[in-house]
């Protein structure tokens, strides 16, 4: 199995309660930091506790970000939570887990919960279940998200199905095993997502069709053509080349080039989750897959409560922001349940600023960039219509230190203000275009932004999963999923986009929460 010593950050912005923890009962608790299980039951926001299965590799705790992997059980093993919990071991990675195997990775496999009536056959794993539980996952450990794995059997097949068409930007490669859902409608947006499905040719409870025909929609073409008809009792392999389906005897990975793939098995079971997941070829080609484009810098606030241990000037090359800093009564900053945050007292004095800023220290300057961060703001006094009480500023810095000071004009390629909206509410705007009045209520939102300083448009996959374009010399602004604005940049023509500078510069009593700041030299695609 591929072992990982990945150190870069990742993090994701929601701000639910997770429900309670269990870990798993044998070897796996030996290695686990929550020995403990977790009795304090916190309901999902659509009303439900999803308890979970734990599991964490050997060198959790570290400082050291490791991938995950999500697992959705079938429709036998949903149950209370509490003494039922324990049928999520039944099948799949957990049942491997039981039986000694070890990941260098981190698997949560959570519980559905039986209806009213106490009956799991009309639960499913629906996105307004999947969703805010992953985010809440992959905001509480120390995940690398880059690597983010979603899998899952029959029921829970279907739910790795459905999350991953949902948040096609989070997954880095989805195993759905005998998935159900009979609709194939919209996977056409899992293109170019690595997937590896697995399925009996005869299944009587979840027909093969139903995975045959989301591939065909996903590639355009039926992966039945020219599929092989002989003894399949060793399963055959087929993945698609781009133009067809090629098929080869065996479980083996197939080429690089050549996704998404299919294993299909001759007889009638519907328990395909036990030669796939006993697949170890599998698991191999999961943890080589990486999002397309990985981060020249990404940070969260997991591994230590030090804001010093998060900054370094003397070292811009060690992965860190240059300065977290703040002027005489420019505020406290803090590490605050693993998010970086700002305390200001809204001071009158001059030399009241506050921010942070990072050199990306490229070998050249990028033609595209793609700034996110997960930001939060609480606490407005009275001067509720301030504007710009915070300015990120993007391009060529001239100071790390002094936030009292603006950037040379045509050394700055784009700005990023957020002004106060009254009525304890604030905005996020860039150029013309300003976002919906938000709550400040220190509800983490997520903030996309896409530049682009090339002669020619730029294609990317926008956060909701979709293709967008951004005009040459032009910016794309995006908070929780929606695009605000496209247009060209508002200033900078000659700027390079080599450096970020957040800036907290105006006297406005506030608490700002900050996490998942990620910069990339490549849109995503």
């Amino acid at each position: 199995m591929r072992r990982t010593s990945v150190t870069l950050a990742v993090f994701v912005a929601v701000l639910i309660s997770i429900a309670p923890i269990q870990t798993f009962p044998s070897q796996v608790q030996a290695m686990t930091t929550a020995a403990v299980p977790n009795h304090n039951p916190r309901p999902l926001p659509n009303g439900t506790n999803l308890p979970y299965y734990e599991y964490l590799p050997a060198g959790y705790g570290s400082g050291t970000l490791y991938p995950i992997v999500v697992f959705f059980h079938g429709i036998d093993e949903c149950g209370n939570g509490t003494t039922e919990l324990s049928r999520v071991l039944k099948l799949g990675p957990p049942k491997l887990i039981e039986g000694g195997k070890q990941f260098d990775a981190i698997v949560i496999s959570p519980q559905l919960p039986p209806n009213s009536s106490g009956v799991c056959d009309n639960i499913s794993w629906s996105t307004t279940i999947t969703t805010p539980f992953v985010n809440a996952i992959l905001n509480k450990y120390a995940v690398d998200r880059d690597r983010v794995y979603v899998t899952g059997l029959s029921l829970g097949g279907g739910g790795a199905w459905m999350y991953a068409k949902a948040n096609p930007g989070v997954v880095a490669a989805l195993v759905p095993v005998c998935g159900a859902g009979s609709s194939s409608t919209g996977f056409e947006v899992l293109r170019g997502m690595p997937l590896w499905a697995f399925h009996y040719e005869v299944d009587s409870r979840v027909p093969y069709s139903w995975t045959t025909s989301k591939l065909g929609v996903i590639t355009g073409v039926n992966p039945e053509i020219n599929r092989p008809t002989d003894n399949r009792t060793p399963g055959y392999t087929g993945a698609f080349n781009g133009t067809g389906w090629t098929w080869r005897l065996g479980q083996a990975a197939p080429p690089a080039s050549e996704n998404p793939i299919l294993t299909t098995y001759e007889g009638s079971s519907h328990a395909a989750w036990t030669p796939a997941y006993n697949n170890q070829a599998m698991w191999d080609w999961m943890f080589s897959q990486r999002r397309p484009t990985s981060a020249v810098f990404q940070q969260d606030f997991q591994s230590s409560t030090s804001v010093a241990a998060y900054h370094t000037e003397t070292n811009p090359n060690a992965g860190q922001f240059n300065n977290i800093g703040a002027e005489a009564n420019g505020g406290t900053w803090s590490i605050n349940q693993g998010r970086l945050q700002l305390v200001r007292t809204g001071s009158t004095a001059d030399d009241n600023d506050a921010g942070i800023t990072r050199h990306t220290d490229l070998a050249a300057a990028p033609a595209v960039l793609q700034v996110g961060f997960d930001l939060g703001v609480s606490g407005w006094t009275t001067s509720p219509f301030q504007s710009s009480a915070m300015i990120l500023s993007i391009g060529k810095l001239i100071e790390t230190r002094d936030y009292g000071l603006g950037e040379v004009s045509n050394d700055t390629f784009q700005t990023l203000r957020v002004n106060g909206k009254g009525g304890g509410q604030f905005a996020i705007a860039t150029g013309t275009g300003e976002s919906a009045p938000l709550a400040a209520n220190g509800t983490l939102h997520r903030v996309e932004l896409f530049l682009n300083k090339s002669a020619t448009a730029a294609s990317y996959k926008g956060p909701n999963g979709a293709t967008s374009t951004v005009r040459a010399g032009g910016v794309a602004l995006w908070v929780d999923g929606t695009l605000i604005v496209e247009e060209a940049a508002s200033n900078g023509s000659a700027s390079t986009l080599t450096d970020l500078r957040m800036r907290f510069s105006a006297g406005e009593n506030a608490t700002w929460t900050l996490d998942n700041v990620v910069v990339r030299n490549a849109l995503p695609q």
